[in-house]
């Protein structure tokens, strides 16, 4: 992403992912996403399906897709309306049968949740 507004690196140091993510933003919502890193397969896929879903989002699209996501790892139950905001995402679901690789799946999320707030405050 050229010229990125919001700039951010998240890591899990008990595992190892590492991710940069680069935001570009349009108003109140996510024109451009790049994200590069290397983590487990959880880490990679979750990562890349974060960027599929919120390129062309507004801000609270983003982090209903956020609490949606945190629902489902927590093995909450899902609503239709969540499930169509998930659609792929909902794979994921699975990775709550092993919950110390849910902050493996979380970790893109959460650092976008927050580096988008802290944006919006500026």
């Amino acid at each position: 992403v050229d010229d990125p507004d919001i700039d951010l690196e998240v890591n899990n140091p008990f595992c190892g992912d590492e991710f940069h993510i680069q935001l570009k933003v349009d108003g109140n919502s996510v024109s451009q996403v790049g994200i590069n890193g290397r983590g487990c397969a959880i880490s990679q896929a979750s990562a890349s399906l974060l960027a599929e879903l919120v390129q062309g989002k507004s801000y609270a699209d983003v982090n209903a897709a956020v609490l949606s996501v945190r629902r489902l790892l927590k093995g909450e139950e899902i609503t239709e309306e969540e499930q169509d905001i998930l659609g792929d995402i909902e794979a994921l679901g699975g990775v709550r049968k092993f919950p110390v690789r849910i902050k493996c799946a979380l970790l893109s999320w959460v650092g976008l949740s927050d580096a988008l707030a802290d944006h919006i405050k500026k």
